[in-house]
């Protein structure tokens, strides 16, 4: 084909795919148009995002680099999710930047941001919008996840591209669906000496010890009951740990999703 010819046909692909995302546009408000009240409807699902999300990698096959993709879709998603209720990320922002690096590019820029000094006050600030989302960084040693429960939990752990080391935390509102389908995060108390126990199956994300005692933030795959006997025995205390939401491992990070699909080949 001419270079002429190869740009005609690009200028048809666009067409077409933007009359494709109009007609997905117009079926996601056929979709909210059947949930009644949206100011009390849950709009953003976590589990089907994530279904979404790993179809569209696992039918990648081509040169445009999966990050691209990923943030693509993270776009459209929360895009067309923001038209049935708008939304905002409540930021724990500690001047690295990291927590916006990881709300631009898995929600684009169509969502409003609103920093905070601290994941406290984020999280203050997200109580008051039930059907936000707020971006945690992991990092602090502040304990600032022993604060979730009723009003807010985990639905998301991920990265940016490029910053694979740096962990962040998606919570959401009181009005934001949960994530079941990976792992689930708990808070568990340990014992007095603080020492926190090996478990198979059970992963250690963080400790805190402060006024309330020490606490762990685990997550792990195994059943709830199994965790809590596992848990119970190796600690030595009668304290359930509880659940304060979960995250899909596979979706950690683009980079990490890659790798997995080149496993699976």
């Amino acid at each position: 084909m001419t270079l002429d010819a190869l740009r005609n046909r690009i200028d048809t692909i666009d067409a077409e795919v933007h009359a494709l995302l109009m007609e997905r546009a117009r079926m996601a408000a056929d979709i909210a148009a059947t949930k009644g009240d949206l100011r009390s409807a849950t709009i953003i699902q976590p589990d089907r995002e994530a279904r979404v999300l790993k179809r569209r990698f696992d039918d990648h096959d081509g040169v445009l680099p999966l990050p691209i993709i990923a943030h693509i879709w993270r776009t459209v998603i929360s895009g067309v999710s923001g038209l049935q209720r708008p939304f905002q990320i409540h930021l724990s922002d500690s001047g690295d930047g990291v927590a916006r690096d990881v709300a631009r590019f898995w929600f684009g820029f169509q969502a409003g941001l609103v920093p905070a000094d601290t994941a406290a006050s984020a999280l203050a600030s997200l109580a008051s919008n039930p059907g936000d989302l707020a971006v945690v960084p992991l990092a602090g040693g502040d304990g600032w996840w022993t604060g979730l429960g009723e009003t807010a939990h985990v639905v998301a752990r991920l990265h940016a591209p490029g910053r694979e080391s740096d962990h962040c935390f998606l919570i959401g509102g009181a009005l934001i669906g949960r994530s079941t389908e990976g792992a689930t995060l708990y808070r568990a108390a340990l014992g007095s000496t603080g020492d926190v126990p090996d478990i198979d199956g059970v992963d250690i994300i963080d400790t805190v010890s402060g006024p309330g005692g020490a606490h762990a933030l685990i997550a792990s795959r195994l059943p709830e009951e199994t965790v809590d006997k596992a848990w119970r025995e190796a600690t030595g205390i009668d304290s359930r740990p509880l659940a304060i939401g979960g995250f899909d491992p596979d979706l950690i990070s683009v980079a990490g999703v890659a790798a997995q699909s080149s496993r699976s080949e």
